[in-house]
């Protein structure tokens, strides 16, 4: 098998192979040191064997010879025979002695003093440089006391060097010192790791120290365990070597199919799904195989997800249902081709209106078809997520196919429909394709929905929710339509009088359940034409057609006439008044919005007029308009530009004639415009809510400048401080009274707060409450403008108040009208009655003055005594105690002037 080292540049390779190298490297290594040490124990303890065997051998030579010289020693001493042993090849003896027996006690002494006892055998000198002199005696048996003594030959003694194996140096020591050795010029080099002793015990025989014998190998050893071990290493590599071939080739089979999977992977990666081909049949055929299912089902499921996509933008751009179910349907066919779809999408909860969408084949559209029954069969889906596989055919499918598969249509647990796919070949369904076809028949329960949604939304965005009318949208629409036709029409802004009251009083849900009511009158009402709700209780009638005034006129009055008919809602009885702008099409708008715009304006001038009527739009509403709200800008700036100041109107006591008090007025100094009076601007502040700041403001300016006067010593006790509607309504209105006189230091007698009978009229037992706690601080109240509302006697008497004003309405007329004065007269009556002061507003003539003074009435104000002034006229007025003439005289003519 041919191997190259491409596959090598791959790391996974590199790691192998270097891998498969330590795995064979490490164990071979080991074993060889193993075994190389284990041999070379073996050898080393080999070679002293050796050498302890070959110093044995010496040393057992040796001592043979040293007895056989004794023997011969004492032979010749006892035969005296000396001359043959001296003259031999290798002589035994070097020479002889004979010792007398006087020299030999001193001879013996000596020998004794050497071995430790009376030896046979001394030793002399030796040493490294100097070999050892060996010598014996024996005793002469023959000559009592002599000896023979010899001094042994040293080449017998110790052999010849010749004799002894020319690889060993053996040396003789006794006592550490050496006695012989064969080569004394190589004794310093010894080794003592091969050195082999043997120790010849001389003793028992000679009666001297053992000597050691010691051999030492000349040259090295030849090792056997280094052939041994070359051996070794030549096997071990060669073994090696065959474990990285079988490793290369192992590894180049697995790399070969390795990299085609992962050049396969990378195909995938880049949206190339192609099969991996690999001719191996190990687990890499089946990671290859598994690799491959993988890609085709990632294949499979990109389309099926692409196909998502593209019905998804469809359904975000234009959505079109049979168009997006024929999708669907070509998507559904690549996972089970040949398959026709049946969707039968529900309407709601009324099933006969549900409709079937049928497809035949891939590129067909899906044709949309009454469904031929009511079916409830989704029911019984709602269990199977992913569908029922060939169970009973739903009714609407043919009988004509082998295998169905359906599943629910659901969004958020709701029943949309069923989808059925139906197909005639064996091909089988598993879990993993059911799942993808649920996936895709999704969507159609997505876009039912969507669908669903958008006209909801289309609904909403057209009609009102509550009433079912159309809403401001959905009237801009129409007018446009009527104007893109050129036809005239009436817009008719119809508004409901004092609505607010019905919630406040009654609840919201009544007050829905009112303008639900009051809708239905209308839709009766308008019949063909338009009718909207644009909010709160405003409504729109658009009358096409209409052209001519005089018919508007007559439709708004029967439309005003339709609506003030009671309605009964849960019980109750309501009665309402409306009040209605008008403006025609195309004379006052050219387009839905300016029409509505200007019949609201009109509207409003009808509820300024007195509501329950109507106004058609003018041109100068407009104008009016935009006066108002200029003013309305300027009015906001006001306080802040300081431009409000108060003029006092005085009050005269008609018995004494007398300043008693003032009436606090608001004046406006406008920038640009100049002094603008109350009825221009307190209605704006009114509606707008300014009311409450600037009412805030006119009390503490109007109690600080009373408190002034007071510390001057101006008479006037007291100052009054009209109270608005709203003002009277915050709910920290008492404790702002209260902190006013706090901080301006007046007596509350001194203030006199005045109210109109509409104001405590609205919610008779919350005012009672507010007037009681204002009572409790000290503070007088009056009624302003009395017997313009609807005050009844029993309230009358339970309001703890201190004075009535009586309107300038009908002071204005007492002379000439006859009722006027009977009102005057019965009001006095009644306020003296109550043990009420009355108070006369607008007195502008002798006669007015002399009518109220023999009606016994208590108090005056008007032109006939004094204008409002401004703070510094009235306190010189108050100083110069300004009077009226009095008594009056006949002729009823006063001192004072009218200013």
């Amino acid at each position: 098998m041919r191997i190259d080292g491409k596959f090598l540049r791959s790391r996974v390779a590199r790691r192998i192979a270097t891998l498969f190298l330590v795995a064979a490297l490490l164990p071979t290594s080991l074993l060889a040191f193993l075994t190389y040490r284990d041999v070379s124990r073996v050898t080393l303890e080999q070679q002293q064997d050796e050498l302890v065997g070959a110093s044995r051998a010496y040393g057992m030579a040796l001592y043979s010879r040293l007895l056989f010289v004794r023997t011969v020693l004492e032979n010749m001493a006892k035969k005296g025979e000396r001359e043959w042993l001296l003259n031999a090849d290798v002589p035994i003896f070097r020479s002889l002695e004979h010792i007398d027996a006087g020299q030999a006690q001193q001879w013996k002494r000596a020998m004794a003093d050497s071995a430790g006892r009376d030896p046979a055998l001394m030793v002399h000198g030796g040493g490294p440089a100097k070999a050892a002199d060996i010598m014996m005696a024996a005793a002469m048996p023959h000559r009592r006391g002599n000896l023979l003594a010899a001094h042994v030959n040293p080449r017998y003694l110790w052999g010849a060097s010749e004799d002894v194996d020319a690889a060993y140096n053996i040396c003789i020591y006794s006592k550490g010192v050496q006695l012989h050795c064969a080569y004394p010029d190589e004794t310093g080099s010894d080794d003592d790791k091969l050195r082999g002793e043997w120790e010849l015990s001389l003793d028992p025989s000679f009666g001297i120290a053992p000597w050691k014998v010691v051999a030492v190998r000349r040259f090295p050893p030849r090792r056997a365990h280094s052939d041994f071990f070359n051996l070794y290493l030549a096997v071990a590599g060669c073994g090696v070597l065959l474990i990285m071939l079988l490793s290369l080739i192992q590894i180049r089979r697995t790399m070969g199919p390795l990299e085609r999977l992962i050049d396969g992977t990378r195909r995938i990666a880049a949206g190339n799904y192609d099969d991996i081909r690999t001719d191996s049949r190990d687990e890499f055929g089946d990671l290859a195989s598994a690799v491959n299912a993988m890609s085709a089902r990632i294949r499979r499921q990109l389309s099926t997800l692409q196909t998502l996509s593209a019905i998804d933008r469809d359904m975000r751009e234009q959505l079109d249902l049979p168009h997006l179910i024929a999708k669907i349907g070509d998507a559904m066919r690549q996972i089970v081709p040949d398959a026709d779809l049946y969707v039968l999408r529900y309407a709601g909860n009324e099933r006969e209106n549900d409709r079937l969408f049928v497809q035949h084949g891939a590129g067909t559209p899906a044709r949309e078809n009454a469904a031929p029954a009511p079916s409830r069969e989704a029911d019984m889906l709602v269990q199977h997520p992913l569908g029922l596989l060939d169970a009973a055919p739903p009714s609407f499918l043919p009988a004509a196919f082998a295998h169905n598969w359906r599943i629910a249509l659901l969004w958020r647990g709701r029943v949309c429909g069923i989808l059925c796919l139906a197909w005639n070949d064996a091909r089988a369904l598993n879990e993993e394709t059911m799942a993808e076809l649920a996936e895709l028949a999704n969507r159609i329960a997505v876009a039912i929905q969507i669908e669903e949604r958008e006209q909801r939304l289309l609904y909403q965005a057209r009609f009102d929710s509550l009433t079912g009318l159309m809403n401001r949208h959905g009237l801009e629409e129409r007018i446009a339509h009527i104007e893109s036709g050129n036809v005239p029409a009436a817009v008719l802004f119809v508004d409901i009088d004092r609505f607010k009251h019905v919630n406040d009083n009654f609840g919201h849900r009544i007050g829905d359940l009112l303008l639900q009511a009051i809708a239905a009158r209308l839709r009766e009402f308008a019949e063909c034409d338009t009718v909207g709700r644009l909010g709160g209780d405003e409504f729109i009638l658009l009358l096409s057609g209409a052209s001519n005034p005089t018919r508007v006129t007559s439709s708004a009055s029967s439309l005003m006439a339709l609506l003030t008919r009671p309605f009964d809602i849960s019980g109750e009885q309501f009665t309402v008044t409306c009040s209605i702008g008008i403006a025609l099409h195309p004379a006052q708008g050219a387009d839905g919005l300016t029409l509505i715009e200007r019949a609201d304006i009109a509207m409003y001038r009808a509820k300024q007029t007195g509501r329950n009527n109507f106004r058609f739009y003018d041109e100068r509403m407009t104008v009016e308009n935009h006066a108002r709200l200029a003013l309305e800008f300027d009015l906001r700036q006001a306080l802040g530009t300081h431009e409000f100041v108060l003029h006092y109107q005085p009050r005269v006591d008609l018995k004494t004639g007398h300043i008693v008090g003032s009436e606090a007025l608001l004046r406006w100094n406008h920038g640009s415009r100049g002094m603008i009076a109350p009825a221009h601007f307190i209605g704006i502040a009114e509606e707008t809510g300014l009311i409450v700041p600037i009412g805030t403001w006119v009390l503490r300016s109007a109690c600080a400048q009373q408190a002034a006067w007071r510390r001057d010593g101006v008479a006037a006790s007291v100052v009054a401080v009209n109270v608005s509607t709203r003002q009277f309504g915050e709910p920290d209105f008492v404790e702002t009274v209260a902190a006013t006189l706090a901080e301006t230091g007046l007596p509350a007698e001194c203030l006199e707060l005045e109210l109109t009978e509409s104001m405590i009229m609205d919610d008779v037992e919350e005012a009672i409450l507010i007037l009681g706690r204002l009572r409790a601080l000290g503070v007088k109240l009056s009624i302003d403008d009395f017997g313009t509302g609807y005050s009844s006697l029993a309230y009358l008497k339970r309001f703890p108040i201190s004075a009535l004003k009586i309107d300038q309405s009908f002071v204005r007329d007492i002379v000439d009208d006859q009722d006027d004065r009977l009102i005057v007269a019965s009001i006095i009556g009644l306020a003296h009655n109550l043990q009420l002061k009355v108070v006369a507003e607008g007195v502008e003539d002798v006669a007015q003055l002399s009518y109220l003074a023999q009606q016994n009435c208590d108090e005056i104000q008007g032109y006939h005594f004094s204008p409002p002034v401004t703070a510094l006229e009235f306190f010189r007025m108050a100083a110069a105690r300004q009077r009226l003439e009095w008594p009056l005289p006949d002729s009823s003519v006063l001192q004072t002037e009218r200013r």
